[in-house]
């Protein structure tokens, strides 16, 4: 019984960000999100603010928040608004997790 439910957690922990997730190609403005993407370079982190690029096989966008750097290459799972500025889209992050599956 404890192997079964060891299985299931690990199988819902591994399909969890495929579920939760919208492709990088369909975020809009003021959308409300997870994304869940590649770490495909980091930018800067400067005063507890980070700004760094994610990827999925749709394309590609910039998150900003107050957390740390995450490393290049690093799967996460990111959480909150998409914003819009001068045409460019990026997400204003609350959470940013390291996912390791």
């Amino acid at each position: 019984m404890i192997i079964l439910v060891l299985v299931v957690a690990i199988v819902g922990y591994a399909v969890y960000p495929y579920i939760v997730s919208t492709k990088i190609d369909q975020l809009h403005d003021g959308a409300t999100v997870y994304v869940y993407g590649k770490v495909t370079s980091s930018r800067f982190a400067f005063a507890n603010i980070s700004l760094f690029q994610v990827s999925d096989n749709t394309g590609s966008v910039y998150v900003a928040w107050d957390g740390a750097l995450p490393a290049t290459g690093a799967q996460v799972l990111i959480h909150w608004e998409v914003e819009s500025i001068l045409g460019a889209t990026y997400i204003k992050a609350d959470s940013v997790t390291v996912w390791y599956f």
